[in-house]
């Protein structure tokens, strides 16, 4: 997408001259997998936008290893988790190749002066990310571990085969061999419950064919 087609997007219905303004102060950027969008420690300078891609907050710690905190895969999330003027808690990174639309903070803050409804604009996104984040919290905290994973790959499919161990683990709270346990014993699972299907359907079959033959036996006579 271009800058014009997702600021377009952003602020639709919004006075054209907003529209224009923020047209001219925001540029688009290309991630590499495994790239800083922005790091733990620093005042963003810019509002980072996901438009493809994946991307993934995490916090380091105590021997500074980075502990996945959440996971980002829809066009338009807003990536800046926390408040401007402070110094950010978490970093974020591309999961795999990412497009990010940025626009600048002290540019936006100045334009916010003039379109007050550009502060409304950013609070309302920034709500919408902490109610997500609410809800992601809450499912990987109190979800037991196999429940919490199942609910992880219906909800990122394509993460689970994406991410790796640690950064899965990490986020669901458990260690990656633990992860990996919890993977076989999941397929393992999978198989027997297949296997029994397979049993159940074959005895069905089985006793449909004995009743079609005495059916047809007693019609013949």
């Amino acid at each position: 997408m271009t800058v014009e087609e997702v600021i377009g997007t952003l602020f639709q219905g919004e006075d054209q001259q907003l529209i224009q303004s923020l047209i001219s102060i925001s540029s688009m950027k290309q991630y590499k997998k495994g790239q800083d969008i922005y790091e733990c420690g620093i005042e963003p300078k810019e509002f980072y936008i996901l438009i493809s891609g994946i991307a993934y907050t995490y916090l380091p710690n105590a021997n500074q290893q980075p502990n996945t905190t959440c996971f980002f895969s829809e066009k338009f999330d807003l990536l800046n988790i926390e408040g401007i003027d402070v110094k950010t808690r978490v970093g974020a990174k591309a999961l795999v190749d990412a497009e990010i639309c940025m626009i600048p903070v002290e540019q936006a803050k100045a334009l916010s002066g003039r379109y007050p409804s550009l502060i409304w604009s950013y609070i309302r996104e920034l709500q919408k990310m902490m109610m997500y984040l609410c809800v992601v919290n809450n499912q990987r905290m109190c979800l037991p571990a196999e429940d919490c994973y199942r609910w992880f790959c219906q909800k990122w499919p394509k993460i689970d085969k994406l991410a790796s161990n640690q950064q899965i683990a990490s986020f669901l709270r458990i260690r990656p061999e633990s992860l990996s346990r919890l993977r076989r014993q999941i397929k393992e699972n999978e198989k027997d419950n297949k296997v029994i299907t397979n049993i159940l359907v074959s005895k069905d079959l089985q006793s449909d064919y004995l009743d079609i033959r005495k059916y047809g036996k007693k019609h013949q006579l």
